[in-house]
């Protein structure tokens, strides 16, 4: 009886730690996607912001590709990063994750 229960305990830990191997690495990528999602929305709104404000070019931000479009009285950022989610025996799985911000240009705020 006693045999049957450390039998018991030993898969309870295997299995354990198994399922929290196969969970982990999920987690982790859906952590990166929101992670990426809330960064490149960020960039593309506050770049957006800055020509309408300011004209010209945005600040750059690091590893975030923002592309600026002026459309009479609007202008729309587009920010653009590719983030990897997992990586297995060398091969990567990465996303692109894109926003897209309209902002109108205001005659009071804008110093253009």
């Amino acid at each position: 009886m006693n045999n049957e229960r450390g039998t018991a305990l030993f898969e309870v830990i295997v299995v354990g730690f198994a399922v929290v191997l196969m969970v982990l690495p999920v987690i982790s990528a859906v952590a990166r996607l929101a992670d990426a999602t809330t960064t490149v929305h960020a960039a593309a709104r506050d770049g957006a912001v800055w020509v309408a404000r300011h004209g010209g070019e945005p600040p750059l931000v690091d590893g975030i590709d923002v592309s600026i479009v002026e459309n009479g009285d609007e202008v729309e950022a587009i920010a653009a990063k590719e983030v990897s989610l997992i990586g297995i025996a060398g091969a990567t799985v990465a996303r692109t994750i894109r926003s897209r911000v309209t902002v109108p240009i205001s005659e009071y705020r804008s110093t253009r």
